[in-house]
């Protein structure tokens, strides 16, 4: 499976498109292009994408916490606000 085809698969696990994950995570929405044609993410992008899903691997295949979700509300409410 290709870091696309995990990016797409873990949002939407999070109830996210891909294009709102990466505005949300602070990456170029051009990078889920890229992706899709085969490139991978350079480390430090592929580090924020990990740690914004909380998984350890950047291949986005080891879920270790939920903490995506209370990101996500949490960016939610003060959209709100």
């Amino acid at each position: 499976m290709s870091y696309y085809d995990n990016f797409v698969k873990m949002c939407t696990k999070n109830g996210l498109t891909p294009c709102a994950a990466v505005l949300q995570i602070g990456v170029s929405k051009s990078c889920v292009t890229r992706w899709k044609n085969g490139g991978n993410p350079t480390d430090a992008t592929a580090a924020k994408i990990a740690d914004f899903f909380g998984v350890r691997d950047w291949k986005l295949e080891e879920p270790t916490k939920t903490r995506v979700k209370v990101q996500i509300r949490k960016k939610r409410r003060a959209a709100h606000e």
